[in-house]
């Protein structure tokens, strides 16, 4: 009987990181989170190399396997940017880890959350989640991250929301019950005030992250206010993910929306953006992403360890509903 290969995915992002050991049976035999790691320039540092090796040994520890029947790790980390710093920051962290680096790969987060997002041989990611991550392909293994430095300065919607309750406040925007409910969301009644803390970046880190939430109800409740940041935002964001789908000739490619501000955020945000790529590509596939960026990277590795990547996608995505990791 041959002996089963597995494969290990790291995704790690703005806010934790993933690691995920796939068999190439598409059997999901670990799968955890942990905090974030965001690669340092030119190489790992004890920091980043600590984090990743608890982080591993408890994967595999979940898996009852040791590192040798690793067959291939697949990193897809934040801070892997520039091409001539990733021979160096893979050398380091693969040292630090005691991997062999011709076994390994290391990409950009955007990247490896394509890999989990589609299959298709031409698609683009859209991840708005902490932070904005873009990736596209023309063909499997020709995988690019897009504006992953934000030097197209991404629209932050977080922060218009902020913004917008303080202009609500003071008469530059017409009234709107987002300020309300932002004040709510926070603790924080005075509207005053709460601009005072947006502005020196003292409000609570999650809430901040959340502020989704008043604005999700606001926009359900009928808000214009509310609705305008939305409408403001899907014009970029179409408008990136259009010039992704002309790059890689995508008539009828796919198009992978997903991370925390379009999953839990306004349906409309969703939609409004999706019918603005619609109108220019009619054809394209616009989805959810079916797996998540680890185990993308972990399907990443197994691709670049020989195995057909299309096939061992849909076995994975047969063990369980989509986003079920």
């Amino acid at each position: 009987m041959a002996k089963q290969s597995y494969y290990l995915g790291l995704d790690s992002g703005g806010s934790k990181t993933e690691v995920v050991i796939l068999g190439a049976d598409g059997a999901r035999r670990a799968g955890l989170v942990g905090e974030a790691i965001r690669l340092a320039a030119r190489r790992a540092t004890p920091a980043n190399l600590l984090v990743a090796r608890k982080l591993i040994d408890a994967a595999l520890a979940q898996a009852r396997l040791i590192r040798q029947e690793i067959a291939f790790f697949g990193f897809g980390m934040c801070g892997a940017d520039f091409d001539d710093e990733i021979p160096t920051q893979k050398k380091s962290l693969c040292r630090g880890l005691g991997i062999d680096p011709a076994r390994a790969a290391l990409v950009n987060d955007g990247v490896v959350a394509l890999w989990g997002g589609s299959a298709a041989e031409r698609a683009a990611i859209l991840q708005l989640g902490t932070a904005f991550t873009a990736a596209y392909r023309r063909g499997l293994g020709t995988e690019m991250p897009f504006d992953h430095l934000n030097a197209g300065i991404v629209i932050d919607v977080r922060r218009r929301i902020l913004a917008a309750c303080a202009r609500v406040w003071d008469g530059r925007l017409p009234p709107s019950i987002l300020p309300d409910l932002a004040g709510r969301h926070f603790g924080v009644a005075d509207p005053v005030d709460l601009a005072r803390r947006a502005t020196r970046n003292t409000l609570d880190r999650w809430k901040v992250r959340t502020v989704i939430q008043p604005w999700r109800e606001a926009i359900e409740r009928g808000d214009r206010v509310a609705r305008q940041i939305a409408d403001d935002a899907a014009e970029v964001y179409a408008g990136d993910l259009r010039y992704l789908l002309k790059k890689i000739g995508g008539r009828d490619a796919d198009v992978v929306m997903g991370g925390g501000l379009l999953l839990n955020g306004p349906r409309y945000f969703y939609d409004r953006i999706a019918s603005l790529v619609r109108r220019r590509y009619p054809q394209a596939s616009i989805h959810l992403p079916v797996h998540s960026p680890g185990t993308g990277a972990a399907i990443m590795a197994a691709f670049y360890d020989g195995r057909e990547a299309g096939k061992l996608f849909r076995r994975v995505r047969r063990i369980g509903p989509p986003n079920a990791e």
